[in-house]
């Protein structure tokens, strides 16, 4: 454990990976794609779509592909996941949350 002098924060160290818990893309099986989301879906494109294309679309750094769940959200779903997998790493490296009412991510 380790002090920040005048902060106030405290970190931590662990020399061993945690295993316990599992990997965040688990449940994220399916790739975004705009064109293949469901009927109830609509609003993540319409969100998602402009900042997908101006910071994430490539050329330099890569494109960065991103996953949702594998299930369809259903027509009340509020907020949306997703998950953008590091280019070069291929593991989970951002998270999306989109908010359908306040029409914003983060």
């Amino acid at each position: 454990r380790y002090r920040l002098v005048g902060l106030g924060h405290e970190l931590e160290y662990w020399p061993e990976a945690h295993d316990g818990l599992p990997p965040l893309a688990d449940h994220l099986e399916r790739d975004y794609d705009p064109s293949e989301l469901g009927d109830t879906e609509g609003w993540i494109a319409k969100l998602f779509e402009p900042v997908r294309r101006a910071f994430f679309n490539g050329p330099q750094p890569p494109p960065m592909q991103f996953m949702m769940q594998e299930r369809a959200l259903p027509k009340d779903a509020e907020v949306a996941v997703l998950v953008g997998l590091h280019q070069a790493l291929g593991g989970p490296f951002k998270l999306v949350v989109l908010f359908r009412r306040l029409k914003c991510l983060h």
